[in-house]
């Protein structure tokens, strides 16, 4: 029973409120009142009854609102390390490890997400997992040339701009692993039979190699510096052929796929003699039927290994294109005005230009 002026609580058989001092004037009356009291004032009696009841209401409220928020955001949240695939091939020294996303599987479990983003261009449509993998990408490190128990890093990359056109949320950390399973097969010397010697003189000179080595051929093989060298110089040669071939055929792989060589002159070698006799046949030519013309530089050299053995060389100046062909013992000139067909028989992987500025010493030396 409670009082019809403040609302508070009396005790059975009361004549006055405890509260307020108003007279009870009976049980049907306090109800009746009291029926109409909280139709126009609402919570009033029960707020003066139990203050406490609105602030626990208002947090249940709060908190209900605050799991459904978290809810929502987990259902439309990817953790994209789930969808991970790590694979590892190849063979021990060269394997190489691969980390994608499994698009397809993202794709079936979140298409209903994914569909809310397909966008139209065009005739056509670019559909959620498109639209996905334009801004999330996976990053490699040190994932080449690996041998077992060699470690991999992984770098999962989303682009700022994707919650720009979807409201997905992305739960991503970068990792690593090692190598495993990778296959052990028989190694060998790549670099044997790659003959390498230096043409012309100091700090001039031109990479000369040839290849006579099993399975692979010398456009394997790459040079990080193959001409203007000096003695004393280091280069470093680099093995690029195709191992997995090689590998699967017979069985082996390279030990190693760079070496380093120093550099030194060889000025009595066959081709070096051969560059000398050529030029000084040149100098002798111009100086018997070119006199009005000379000195004038060389402006380029091109030479290489004729069918027969011999070097052929064609030397540029300003005004003259002289063909000569030579060995370490001897040379032969012929004058044009245009390159001539000398080159016809001229082998193609020996082919090479020749420093101007050393055909031009060499000049020097011969007047």
């Amino acid at each position: 029973m409670f009082c019809t002026k403040c609302g508070n609580e009396l005790e059975n058989n009361a004549v006055f409120c405890s509260n307020c001092r108003a007279k009870v004037d009976g049980n049907d009356s306090v109800s009746e009142t009291i029926s109409k009291n909280s139709s126009v004032n609402g919570f009033a009696i029960l707020i003066n009854g139990n203050k406490k009841t609105v602030g626990v209401i208002a947090a249940i409220i709060a908190v209900v609102i605050i799991v459904a928020m978290a809810f929502h955001k987990h259902a439309n949240t990817i953790n994209l390390n789930d969808y991970l695939v790590t694979t590892v091939e190849g063979y021990d020294g060269y394997g190489y490890a691969d980390v994608s996303i499994d698009w397809d599987a993202i794709a079936n479990d979140y298409s209903d997400k994914l569909r809310e983003i397909t966008r139209e261009s065009g005739d056509s449509f670019i559909y959620g997992t498109d639209v996905l993998q334009r801004y999330i990408y996976i990053e490699m490190e040190d994932y080449l040339n690996l041998s077992n128990g060699d470690k991999y890093i992984y770098k999962v990359c989303v682009d700022p701009f994707l919650e720009n056109v979807t409201d997905l949320h992305f739960k991503y950390k970068d990792g690593s692993g090692k190598a495993t399973d990778l296959v052990e097969l028989e190694k060998f010397d790549v670099f044997e039979g790659l003959d390498i010697s230096y043409v012309g003189m100091s700090p001039y000179m031109l990479l000369f190699w040839s290849y006579s080595g099993d399975y692979y051929e010398l456009s394997d093989f790459v040079c990080d510096k193959p001409d203007n060298l000096a003695d004393g110089d280091t280069l470093t040669v680099t093995f690029c052929g195709d191992i997995d071939t090689i590998a699967k055929s017979y069985g082996v792989v390279p030990e190693a796929t760079e070496k380093t060589y120093e550099v030194k002159s060889e000025p009595s070698s066959r081709v070096n003699l051969s560059i000398t006799n050529a030029v000084n046949a040149v100098v002798e030519y111009i100086s018997t039927h070119d006199s009005d013309y000379y000195p004038e530089p060389c402006e380029s050299c091109t030479f290489g290994l004729l069918r027969d053995g011999k070097y052929g060389f064609i030397i540029r100046n300003t005004r003259y294109c002289y063909q000569v062909i030579a060995d370490e013992n001897s040379a032969e000139v012929k004058r044009s005005f245009v390159n001539g067909s000398i080159f016809d028989s001229i082998t193609d992987e020996y082919s090479h230009e020749l420093n101007p500025e050393m055909i031009n010493d060499l000049y020097n030396r011969a007047l």
